[in-house]
């Protein structure tokens, strides 16, 4: 299991999301929880792999 504190769309987003998406590709986990993330009718922020 990997949980983090996504920080909406603060900072530099596209570069932290690189980085979220090669983390979490490398550790594999099972199950994942995210907080502070953005859903809206045209934004999935927890759809990481588009």
């Amino acid at each position: 299991m990997a949980t983090l504190n996504i920080w909406c769309r603060h900072g530099d987003w596209p570069a932290r999301r690189e980085v979220l998406r090669e983390g979490f590709r490398n550790l594999r986990p099972d199950l994942v929880a995210l907080q502070e993330t953005v859903v809206e009718d045209s934004y999935d922020q927890v759809y990481l792999d588009r």
